[in-house]
């Protein structure tokens, strides 16, 4: 598995001196901390200023607007999430021996590694919709993520009853994560469910696994009067 860690595309302008790097690392995290809080973009560079204790001449210095600077908050945060995703897979691989043990432990970790992460995810899905370069740089890491995990799941291929296994495990990921998400509110309002976050889980890694190990049936061709 290729585990190098995607560069991170800074449009900032680089301090130089110390003093002037503790400055950006205010800014940046004060942003985050917005984002956060306001699950999206509508937050002020002033707002920035008063709790990043910068002033705003400081932030143009940097960063010639607000969207240039929630890029840098993405991009950085992109590559801690990569870094994250290719620890929880080196976890998942020394305990899935199989796919019996495999598939149900991919979609409790994913499941929590999402969960803990769920309020800025979802403030960057807000800001994609209006920022072509995040929802470009989201799509690349939501690509990373499945691929490596599919790659994971094409391990145990010989488990895999579908006829086309690299299908299959990219089916599903892409059905757990829109579970997961749905669930979750990422970039929208979470939606009121009876099934709980346990159970929810529970269920997907028994659907997920039955899917895989499921052989494909052919379709009953009734007899023609």
């Amino acid at each position: 598995m290729t585990k190098k860690t995607p560069a991170k595309r800074s449009e900032a302008r680089e301090p130089k001196q110390g003093r002037s790097r503790a400055s950006l690392e205010r800014m940046v995290e004060a942003a985050t901390a917005l984002l956060r809080e306001r699950a999206g973009p509508d937050f002020t560079l002033n707002e920035v200023s008063s709790l990043g204790r910068v002033s705003i001449g400081s932030i143009y210095c940097r960063f010639e607007s607000k969207e240039v600077l929630i890029r840098e908050v993405h991009a950085r945060t992109m590559v801690r999430f990569h870094e994250d995703e290719m620890a929880m897979l080196d976890r998942l691989r020394k305990r899935g021996d199989d796919l019996d043990t495999l598939i149900p432990a991919i979609v409790s970790d994913l499941a929590e590694f999402l969960k803990a992460r769920a309020p800025i995810l979802s403030a960057f899905m807000v800001s994609a919709t209006s920022d072509a370069a995040i929802a470009a740089a989201g799509g690349q890491a939501y690509r990373r993520a499945k691929d490596a995990i599919v790659e994971l799941i094409l391990e145990h291929r010989r488990e895999i009853a579908r006829p086309d296994p690299e299908r299959a495990a990219d089916a599903f990921f892409h059905l757990v994560y829109a579970a997961l998400a749905r669930h979750l509110g990422l970039g929208h309002a979470p939606i009121a469910e009876e099934m709980g976050w346990a159970r929810l889980k529970e269920e997907l890694g028994v659907m997920g696994l039955a899917y895989l190990k499921a052989r494909e049936r052919k379709p009953v061709t009734k007899p023609q009067r």
